[in-house]
């Protein structure tokens, strides 16, 4: 891991501390009411402790999600990424026409996903450019929104990045960081840079990690050992963060293409469904989704989580501010977002291509998600 982003990362750190404790007594001088939302009476999911039991009346919620949007491109050439199949006179034939279709498609879904009032933090993978992200918030359902963007440029081949949207009223970035990928052994491989934000959450400090994972192609096996690289350098940036705010609230989402039980989440990541959290482990709450036969992508008629949301230890067993609401992930598949056919495909994911068979659909991929109640006092 660079040496420069260590010390980026640690002064980064030590400003957000400053900015949340400034924040927070500002905030008890003049605390600001929290609107509700759509609200719903649960349990936070503790390990050494009781459960308090939440109320409508203790929190308002938000919801955390994220969505590779299947190949998300602007209509124009950009000689510096392999773009060509989708361009007017490309192999896909995109068009103008297509392109403005896929933005309408891809702002429903975003609109009402997890509630009525959609994300507040939402990560996406596949994304061409900043280009695309400005004209899919000027869609009419997102134009209202609020959300901002983060992303960055990243030195895969085809051109597809990670980003953030958040909405400005909830989140305020503090720090902003694409986190390159390197391979010790192909150093010429080049994929998604990982991307790392850091800010308030309702003056509350927190990280948000994105990532979208190498992909199988040429076999699980052959391709896993780029995807446990990838996990093991999102772990040091976890460790670093954890060195500096041992109780830090820490998530982190993206599509894997594994599963919550493959090595590059389970053992490189170090999350599982049961963490010890006195040895930093993460905790998958998709994991007991893909138990119970739920996926965020379909392969050969097989459900397959490769879409996740990992959790530190500072959602889960907190008294105060944001905690994670238990069971809330939920992979997000409305009927509208499914294939309709009579086949052998019907309830997949209503996706854009098939090869290079036009679908008009949103994406390949479904949406996962996750709620967090906001606790206004604590005990």
């Amino acid at each position: 891991m660079n040496r420069n982003y260590i010390f980026y990362l640690f002064f980064a750190l030590i400003s957000l501390n400053w900015t949340a404790c400034q924040t927070s007594n500002k905030n008890t001088e003049n605390p600001d009411p929290i609107p509700e939302k759509n609200t719903e009476k649960d349990s936070i999911n503790t390990s050494n402790n009781t459960p308090k039991k939440i109320t409508p009346t203790d929190f308002s919620t938000i919801t955390i999600a994220f969505y590779n949007v299947e190949n998300l491109f602007d209509t124009k050439d950009n000689p510096a990424i392999n773009d060509e199949d989708f361009l007017p006179d490309g192999r896909n034939k995109w068009t103008d026409e297509r392109y403005q279709l896929k933005l309408q498609k891809l702002a429903q879904a975003i609109d009402s996903l997890g509630d009525t009032d959609g994300a507040e933090i939402l990560g996406l993978a596949e994304v061409e450019n900043q280009t695309v992200l400005e004209d899919l918030l000027k869609t009419e359902r997102l134009k209202s929104k609020n959300y901002g963007i983060i992303h960055f440029d990243s030195p895969d081949k085809r051109g597809i990045d990670v980003a953030m949207l958040y909405k400005r009223d909830v989140f305020k970035p503090i720090l902003e960081k694409n986190i390159p990928i390197s391979f010790a052994n192909e150093p010429d491989f080049k994929t998604r840079d990982i991307l790392l934000v850091s800010g308030q959450l309702r003056g509350e400090p927190v990280h948000f990690i994105w990532s979208h994972f190498p992909s199988r192609r040429g076999g699980q096996q052959e391709s896993e050992p780029y995807r446990k690289a990838v996990g093991r350098q999102i772990r040091v940036v976890i460790d670093e963060i954890f060195r500096e705010q041992p109780q830090a609230k820490i998530l982190v989402g993206g599509d894997f293409n594994d599963l919550p039980e493959n090595a590059s989440v389970k053992t490189e990541l170090n999350a599982k469904p049961n963490p010890d959290y006195s040895k930093k482990e993460l905790f998958n709450p998709t994991y007991e989704l893909m138990t119970h036969g739920k996926g965020t992508y379909n392969y050969r008629g097989k459900w397959q989580m490769l879409d996740q949301i990992l959790l530190s230890e500072g959602w889960i067993n907190t008294r105060t501010g944001f905690q994670y609401i238990q069971r809330s992930t939920k992979v997000y598949a409305p009927d509208f977002l499914k294939q309709q056919t009579d086949n052998q495909y019907k309830g997949n994911p209503d996706r854009t291509f098939a090869g290079a068979k036009y679908l008009k659909g949103y994406s390949d991929h479904f949406p996962i998600y996750a709620q967090f109640g906001f606790l206004n006092k604590g005990e």
